[in-house]
């Protein structure tokens, strides 16, 4: 079920993580044993989209434990490449064939090698390039390694215009989160639109011609600040707004895409 208190604005700022909560910050993207794949959520749409026995790389992939889950059910062959060498050595113990510790901000060269030796159907980066400070350039690695080659990259970002970003910004608010669209550590922020754009632009001076395609989104409603005076009567202006100007995004938490070399 989706946690609905971190799918927008949190009620207080956590830009700044206070101590009390500093233990539950550090442990945010781990995942127990008792990890479930449901439905909406990324990693329901992702694993019903993958093929079965795929070598896959899964990029940013923490403990492991989606990687598992594909293992256990696709019989995919796994990497993975985190920066968390704890979460790096779970995760080989769940079945990993291989790992790499990399910091993709600063060690992109590695990354390219881990590619051309894994040479992966499919390559996957949930959650990813929103954390990046150098997002550009890990992409255009990644599409020149599709234009090499015929592996299909599969990306979810979160939605910045979902509405409760866009009524709390009416309302003045912009609160960091501990997880979520505005997650604290994320450097980037995109629309469905404005990420195809973005990634037009990189394959463009890559020289490649890529099909870009949606394979699905997480929905979830409105979560914060529904007593304030004129709630009902602003999240309907805003939908009869973003249905006219035809945005069927604005209840979507994350897109996933699919990108691949166009044939």
């Amino acid at each position: 079920m989706v946690d609905y208190t971190v799918i927008g604005n949190s009620p207080v700022n956590y830009l700044y993580i206070p101590e009390r909560l500093r233990e539950v910050e550090n442990k945010k993207y781990h995942q127990e044993d008792t990890f479930k794949v449901l439905p909406n959520t990324t990693f329901y749409i992702v694993s019903n989209y993958l093929k079965k026995n795929s070598v896959v790389l899964d990029v940013g992939c923490s403990s492991g434990y989606f990687g598992k889950f594909l293992i256990d059910t696709l019989g995919a062959k796994v990497y993975g490449v985190d920066i968390d060498e704890k979460g790096l050595s779970i995760a080989k113990e769940r079945g990993y064939s291989d790992v790499y510790k990399i910091d993709l901000d600063n060690d992109i060269e590695t990354f390219g090698s881990v590619l051309d030796d894994v040479k992966p159907d499919y390559i996957l980066c949930l959650d990813v390039v929103e954390h990046l400070k150098t997002a550009s350039f890990f992409m255009k690695k990644l599409l020149r390694f599709l234009k090499k080659n015929d592996s299909e990259l599969i990306v979810s970002i979160p939605n910045i215009g979902h509405i409760d970003i866009i009524y709390n910004l009416l309302m003045g608010r912009f609160n960091y989160s501990l997880l979520g669209i505005l997650d604290n550590t994320h450097l980037r922020f995109f629309t469905r639109s404005s990420f195809k754009e973005w990634i037009k632009l990189i394959a463009e001076d890559v020289g490649l011609e890529l099909d870009v395609c949606l394979i699905g989104k997480t929905e979830a409603p409105f979560c914060l600040n529904e007593k304030e005076r004129n709630f009902n009567k602003d999240i309907s202006r805003l939908q009869h707004m973003a249905k006219r100007v035809n945005n069927d995004d604005l209840f979507t938490v994350q897109f996933v895409f699919s990108i691949k070399k166009r044939v």
